[in-house]
């Protein structure tokens, strides 16, 4: 039968001629256009090109042991995404938790990677904690941005051209609000986290010590002292993260805590309109004052472990309890 063939991208071809033997190809600008749908379950249906940046690079024959990067990196040369053919070993799914990274391919030959224009996922996760939301990073704006791909040392570059939707009229402030606005929730969520999984480990610790200690008589008090503190530290997760919820269901059983009011704003901000709206702002403001008293909550559960300490120490306990 006769048929017609459209080949919408040609650079790859035509900047094969004298490749080197690690190459990444130009790719040719891409738009910012946001919330593209998806064609119907056709086999007759074509496929909607994916949003984000395509880029082609060929590799000679690699080892197993090859380590290969691909960094995206902004104008001013700040790094905005990291790939890699390598698995993260300490990552480990569980409900309402981040996504594994998505791994650079390492064929032999020509390769193709999709970057979505976001940035680097949300870090540090809470392990089994469920989020109705997401942990991917937020889409960058318009501009000039350069992909570095390395390959055990070689490196090759190229330029990226990312253009504006032309249906938003948007100015250049309102993308830079935006993007002032989203790397301030995202800075918020990873202190908060940090935190919690910093008294996680204070807490199973004191436990620890209240299980090797339990038969001493001479640290009947340091006992107590240590079930106050895990008290403490409890009463103060729990208005930071929820930790009883397991499905998305769950969110209806019990309230959302601070971070995943965070994570909501954040979704609500990430929008392929950079405007924010007066009601972002608002909601946002009373949320960074709710975590400024939760910080200050924390540092002075820091102080009660420094009294802690200093009284454990004066016990003049051995290290290892027989």
């Amino acid at each position: 039968g006769r048929a017609f063939w459209i080949l919408d991208d040609l650079g790859a071809i035509q900047q094969y001629a004298n490749a080197e033997a690690v190459k990444l190809f130009s790719p040719k600008p891409a738009y910012k256009y946001g919330g593209a749908g998806l064609p119907d379950d056709d086999s007759k249906a074509g496929q909607n090109a994916p949003e984000g940046v395509i880029l082609d690079y060929i590799l000679p024959e690699l080892t197993d042991s090859a380590v290969i990067s691909l960094n995206i990196k902004s104008a001013a040369g700040d790094v905005v995404r990291t790939y890699s053919n390598k698995k993260d070993d300490n990552y480990q799914r569980y409900p309402g938790g981040p996504s594994p990274k998505t791994l650079l391919n390492a064929e032999k030959g020509h390769n193709r990677f999709l970057w979505d224009l976001r940035t680097d996922d949300i870090s540090p996760d809470v392990k089994n904690v469920f989020i109705y939301g997401s942990y991917a990073g937020y889409a960058v704006p318009p501009g000039k941005y350069k992909a570095e791909l390395n390959v055990n040392g070689t490196i090759s570059e190229t330029e990226i051209t990312l253009l504006p939707n032309p249906n938003i009229v948007a100015t250049e402030k309102d993308w830079t609000e935006q993007q002032q606005v989203l790397r301030s929730i995202i800075a918020s969520i990873g202190e908060m986290h940090q935190r919690v999984n910093e008294l996680r480990k204070v807490k199973k610790q004191l436990n620890n010590q209240i299980d090797v200690l339990k038969d001493n008589k001479s640290a009947e008090k340091i006992i107590e002292q240590a079930k106050e503190l895990i008290k403490e530290i409890d009463g103060w997760e729990a208005n930071i993260v929820e930790g009883r919820i397991q499905n998305g269901q769950d969110v209806i059983n019990w309230p959302s805590k601070l971070n995943a009011e965070f994570f909501n704003v954040k979704g609500l901000a990430d929008a392929t309109n950079p405007k924010i709206t007066e009601g972002i702002k608002l909601r946002l403001a009373d949320l960074q004052a709710q975590w400024e008293k939760g910080k200050a909550a924390g540092s002075t559960i820091k102080k009660s472990i420094e009294t802690y300490n200093e009284q454990y120490k004066a016990l003049k306990l051995d290290a290892i309890q027989l």
